[in-house]
């Protein structure tokens, strides 16, 4: 990795949940020569995601178990970040693109609006305010020194949905994802323009469908249907974009939406 995709031994902070997720992010700074750290609320799965990359790119991956809609542990991971390094992260990216869910509702006796409103604080809370907090407290410390990317990276099924793809998911899923996808898209456009000043760019990533996604069979070939290209995405086709808009060879971009998912949004 040379020239202005280099990203020359920077501190990146990672967001993400599920072991795929937190791979493509964690491989993609590592070979562009940044320093990852990874956080995430589930340990297991954390640790899962980092010993798999240890021992691929024989590296010891920082990674820290984190309630990050706890505005105090967010403060307490920056101190614990700069006793360590001596410096705070120059990159955060934020990988929400979540997967569909399926859930069987025929035996629950819940009414549907109790579980709508239960399921859409836990999604907006543990993506969104998590989301905003990190922004705000290392979004901040990239201001201070004038230097910083923000990156979120969102799922192509939720902010632009397409009804023939939804039949077998929980709409009650649905309407918070899709608001969490499109809250994470303004906020990445109103921290273009907040921070501008202070030399912070912040960007979004969209991707579609990947290998590793999991999808019901009926599911799975209607989407299929809808991309152009005519196939899901490699497990490793993201990493480019990831280390473009983390590095300077996206210097004159921010506030902007990239998307890469087989052309599925073309039409």
């Amino acid at each position: 990795m040379i020239g202005k995709h280099h990203l020359k031994n920077k501190l990146v902070l990672i967001k993400a949940e599920q072991t795929h997720q937190q791979i493509r992010c964690v491989e993609a700074v590592i070979e562009a020569g940044g320093n990852p750290i990874l956080i995430g609320s589930d340990m297991s799965k954390i640790s899962e995601g980092a010993k798999e990359i240890n021992k691929q790119y024989l590296t010891n991956t920082f990674i820290s178990s984190i309630d990050t809609t706890d505005e105090q542990a967010v403060i307490k991971l920056k101190d614990t970040i700069f006793s360590r390094y001596k410096k705070y992260p120059h990159i955060l990216i934020n990988d929400s693109a979540l997967e569909m869910q399926y859930h069987d509702l025929d035996n629950n006796n819940s009414k549907l609006d109790e579980i709508m409103i239960e399921k859409w604080h836990r999604i907006i809370r543990e993506e969104l305010t998590s989301a905003l907090l990190l922004v705000k407290i290392f979004g901040y410390q990239m201001a201070k020194r004038n230097d910083g990317v923000i990156i979120n990276i969102l799922s192509d099924i939720y902010l632009n949905p397409k009804g023939n793809i939804i039949n077998s998911m929980n709409k009650i899923d649905y309407i918070s994802l899709i608001t969490l996808t499109n809250g994470l898209l303004g906020l990445s456009k109103y921290i273009a323009t907040y921070w501008n000043e202070e030399n912070v760019r912040s960007n979004s990533l969209t991707i579609g469908a990947s290998q590793v996604n999991s999808f019901l069979e009926k599911d799975k070939d209607d989407l299929l249907n809808q991309i152009p290209i005519g196939r899901f995405a490699n497990n490793d086709e993201y990493k480019d974009a990831i280390i473009f808009l983390a590095s300077d060879a996206s210097s004159y971009m921010t506030g902007t939406n990239l998307e890469i998912n087989g052309g599925r949004t073309c039409w």
